[in-house]
């Protein structure tokens, strides 16, 4: 009985690792560097020379204002829309 018991214990230990697990992996979401969210090299190259380097740094920003970078059209925009959707993020005011 004492084993049984024990294996229930130690699935409800699990559990609660995977929620941790989650809650951690959401956090690395964000450290996601912009070379390696399969974006075209001239989109990464204009993000990277614009000071972005990450996803989260890069979700902080709205369509508008990466207009505005050298080389990011509405096609980029796009192209990074759906490559911030994947991680489950999205640009700001979207």
């Amino acid at each position: 009985m004492i084993h049984q018991l024990s294996a229930v214990v130690g699935f409800q230990e699990e559990s609660r690792g995977a929620s941790s697990e989650a809650a951690a992996s959401e956090k690395d979401v964000a450290k996601v560097k912009v070379e390696d969210m399969g974006l075209s090299a001239r989109v990464t190259s204009a993000l990277v020379e614009a000071g972005i380097k990450t996803a989260a740094g890069l979700a902080r920003k709205s369509a508008a204002s990466l207009n505005e970078i050298d080389g990011i059209g509405d096609k980029a925009v796009t192209e990074i829309t759906e490559a911030l959707a994947i991680y489950g993020l999205s640009l700001k005011g979207e």
